[in-house]
């Protein structure tokens, strides 16, 4: 259920909200308790905003690269590493 304000009809994210974030105005009782009605029936919550908002929408774009960092770290250390002359890309010229 979408709970808007009755002066100039924004959406009411804010389940505790005394006043319209949009136009400031004070929003009668029963719209308060509509908002609250449509927080408890989401959960508990709102729409999600700040850092952890941020990070539940675009968690892979942030993990994504660290994991491929990672990998190519290992491929390089396993194929460049070693310190002995066996290495599969280290041939002797002289």
């Amino acid at each position: 259920m979408n709970v808007h304000c009755p002066n100039c009809k924004a959406p009411i994210t804010i389940a505790s909200a005394k006043n319209c974030t949009h136009c400031g105005v004070v929003l009668p009782a029963a719209v308060v308790e509509a908002a609250k009605a449509a927080a408890d029936s989401n959960g508990g919550e709102s729409a999600a905003g700040g850092l952890a908002g941020f990070v539940a929408e675009n968690w892979i774009w942030i993990v994504g690269p660290i994991v491929f960092a990672i990998v190519v770290l290992l491929v390089i250390v396993f194929v460049f590493g070693g310190g002995d002359d066996t290495s599969p890309f280290i041939y002797s010229i002289f």
